[in-house]
């Protein structure tokens, strides 16, 4: 009886033959290499290889394959991939000595920054794959590695803020198109190329943090949130297609989690305490929200109540009953705060904090709260903030709670 099946191609061109697929031999663009987006003829000189052939290549491919280059990795990645770089010449200036420097650094030091232990290996396994695949999350993630090594250091300093700039904007232009083509590109590399993209929108003011105007910190402020928010709005949309794969695990992960899934009760072992920070926090933001439907407009409401409503979830869930204040929060649930709630604002909160109305105000004040010092990418944003909104003159009720938040700062370590 015949085997069933397709007919297998004997004479299909060199790149079929490398990957090892189905070649329908149309000339002078064979149909994959058409589909992959190659656009030189495809070459069709080589002879199809015997067995002894093949494993004899097989065996040289697998002895080259412990001395390889990380160019030769490049030039095999994915034509999509490659597209974003614009040329092929642009590959070699990637791979300069300072990129391997920060991709080492990634990998022994901001990897391990990045989530707790039960998501280590996606960070330090699978995303480097998928960077090494798709070149504009190599982009990201040498960006992201800057950014983590300029806050850590004192010399190079501006050196590597500026290479942190230089890589992202090399694929940044990319994004656009990454979203509008999500069915033919890898949702797992979208995803966290958007995800670096936030962190990068947060982590290089911080880098950058010295005496600012402060006009010009709270300006750069709102334009980190939009960046955040516009990163959200991808994640969003590839979310659904990588819950299953590699990346898969972030989704289900205590620090990641989307703040409005939060569903575990505070530590039920510990006696709450009516006169802690706690429970002043949580009285507060609840006095907040019914100020803001005594003195602001109806169309305004909708706007303050979520990001309050955000607020009151972050302190029920992560915020131990004993805390004296804030920054007991737990050090890796307080870094994913610094993305989670801005990503969530709206359109219209920003344009009212832009406009230093008072909730808007105050409400980033909080917000600030969360912050802390040890998280790289936090850096100083809680005294950049709190020092650039110290100055506006706020009417009561707003100005209590003002100096509330002053008074629970003072408590806290001077380092921090």
């Amino acid at each position: 009886m015949p085997k069933l099946g397709s007919k297998k191609s004997r004479n299909g061109c060199v790149k079929c033959r490398q990957r090892r697929v189905k070649c329908d031999e149309g000339r002078p663009l064979c149909r994959n290499c058409g589909r992959l987006g190659f656009v030189e003829p495809c070459e069709f000189t080589l002879a199809a290889p015997s067995r002894t052939e093949r494993e004899r290549v097989s065996t040289r491919q697998r002895t080259e394959s412990q001395h390889v280059q990380p160019t030769q990795v490049c030039q095999e990645s994915s034509p999509s991939s490659l597209a974003s770089l614009g040329s092929t010449s642009s590959l070699n200036d990637l791979f300069d000595p300072l990129d391997m420097e920060l991709f080492h650094y990634y990998m022994m030091h901001t990897a391990g920054t990045l989530g707790d232990s039960t998501v280590n290996h996606v960070f330090l396994e699978e995303i480097p794959k998928l960077a090494f695949a798709n070149l504009y999350l190599l982009h990201g993630l040498i960006a992201i590695a800057a950014l983590h090594k300029a806050s850590a250091v004192r010399s190079d300093r501006l050196r590597y803020i500026q290479k942190a700039v230089q890589s992202l904007n090399s694929g940044l232009p990319r994004l656009h198109s990454l979203i509008a083509n999500l069915e033919s590109e890898d949702p797992h590399a979208v995803t966290m190329y958007a995800g670096f993209v936030g962190l990068y929108a947060i982590g290089l003011p911080a880098a950058q943090f010295r005496d600012s105007h402060l006009e010009t910190s709270l300006e750069t402020l709102v334009d980190a949130f939009e960046l955040v928010r516009g990163t959200a709005t991808v994640i969003n949309q590839t979310w659904i297609h990588v819950k299953q794969g590699p990346i898969g695990p972030l989704m289900n992960n205590r620090t990641y989690k989307n703040v409005e899934d939060l569903d575990y009760p505070p530590d039920k072992s510990e006696t709450p305490r009516p006169d802690g920070f706690k429970a002043e926090l949580l009285a507060n933001l609840t006095a907040i929200n019914t100020q803001v439907a005594t003195h602001c407009d109806e169309s305004e409401q909708c706007h303050y109540q979520h990001p309050i409503l955000l607020l009151i979830r972050i302190s029920q869930c992560y915020i131990p009953e004993s805390s004296t204040c804030s920054l007991e929060t737990p050090l890796q649930e307080a870094a994913a705060l610094l993305m989670g709630w801005p990503a969530r604002l709206s359109a219209e909160f920003l344009q009212y904090f832009r406009e230093r109305r008072s909730p808007a105000v105050i409400l980033v004040t909080y917000y600030s709260l969360f912050l802390r010092k040890e998280v790289w990418f936090h850096g100083d944003w809680r005294k950049w903030i709190l020092d650039s909104l110290h100055e506006l003159r706020l009417p009561e009720p707003w100005s209590s709670h003002r100096q509330w938040i002053s008074t629970q700062v003072s408590k806290a370590p001077e380092d921090l």
